[in-house]
């Protein structure tokens, strides 16, 4: 039988010029829908059986990696560079896409981008390879492995104060992009996070974030109570490019036209971390980090639990340096004594 049930999903069996196709329909498939599924793996195995194709890997381009990869998990947090890589290579032959990539590579370090900026392009050509060799079986070999990777040192330390929040925030020419400046700061939400928020991720003063972030974790963010309102009418019904321009004019319009929209994220962060009581792993959480290392960043601004500690190593008292005092000169004595 071509199409049989085995457990809870759908197999599919047959032969082509002597070659066995297997296929899992999934989970919660039908029969019928099986069956259309078998109709059409058949059809293209007769196609290459017939172009002489047939057990051939077919030279694919990224372009079409791409796509199905963007169709199934692809993260929305990437999107940005993803439009970046399928300008440059969606048209490049995967058996051609390494020498094209590490091109791709040295046109965006010539071009003058920072390397954490060259490395998340890479990181969607590394994935989309993996996914060709691993799971769809579009290549022969591991090309995902040659994609290199530059060093980085992409640490930022610049962190906002309370006012100098509420100034850019008021130096916006749009309200409502002011009010996503004071979000952003007080929540550490980043901005795909916020942008995607329904009115049903804002319970009883909490934001509560489904497996859909940037790390595949939920987390739950309380926010503050003079933010509530800004919180009332969700989705944020804003764009990224109406951000992204407003935040600019008002960056330069304070005077600090080099500070970042991520630079709020951050400033959440130093704002847990100037507590002492926190413990870093609630910081963890509430940022949604992926480890420990990644919120230890912050733990230096703890100056104030770092100097309490330090003032409480024990120190030698009077008495104790006299008596060693007195000894180094009984011991001076001494040798001139036996000169």
């Amino acid at each position: 039988m071509a199409v049989y049930k085995r457990g809870n999903s759908w197999e599919i069996n047959f032969r082509i010029g002597g070659k066995r196709f297997r296929r899992t329909a999934g989970r919660g498939t039908s029969k019928a829908q099986a069956k259309e599924l078998e109709t059409k793996l058949k059809a293209q195995a007769q196609e290459e059986f017939f172009s002489g194709r047939l057990g051939k890997k077919l030279d694919r381009t990224f372009g079409e990696a791409l796509a199905k990869w963007m169709q199934s998990d692809a993260p929305d947090s990437m999107i940005d560079h993803i439009v970046i890589v399928k300008a440059r290579l969606q048209n490049i032959k995967l058996s051609k896409i390494i020498q094209e990539a590490h091109l791709f590579q040295e046109e965006m370090i010539k071009a003058g981008r920072k390397p954490a900026t060259v490395n998340r392009r890479m990181a969607v050509v590394r994935r989309v390879l993996n996914l060709c060799y691993k799971k769809w079986d579009w290549i022969h070999e591991p090309l995902g492995q040659k994609i290199s990777m530059l060093k980085e040192n992409n640490q930022r330390h610049v962190y906002l104060t309370a006012d100098e929040i509420e100034n850019l925030a008021v130096l916006s020419p749009r309200e409502d992009v002011g009010n996503f400046i004071r979000l952003a700061a007080y929540t550490g939400l980043r901005r795909g996070e916020l942008l995607g928020l329904m009115p049903h991720n804002f319970i009883k003063g909490r934001i509560v974030l489904e497996a859909n972030t940037k790390n595949r974790k939920p987390r739950v963010v309380p926010v503050p109570k003079h933010l509530h309102k800004y919180l009332k009418d969700l989705p944020i019904k804003l764009e990224k490019h109406h951000i992204k321009w407003h935040f600019d004019v008002a960056r330069k319009a304070y005077g600090h036209p080099e500070w970042r929209l991520h630079d709020l994220r951050h400033t959440y962060g130093s704002f847990l971390a100037a507590n002492p009581e926190i413990p870093v792993t609630v910081i963890r959480d509430l940022m949604g980090h992926s480890s420990l290392s990644v919120s230890s960043r912050y733990l230096h601004l703890r100056t104030k639990s770092l100097d309490d500690a330090v003032s409480k190593i024990p120190v030698p008292n009077k008495k104790s340096a006299k008596l060693s005092t007195k000894r180094s000169q009984n011991k001076k004595t001494k040798k001139k004594d036996d000169e």
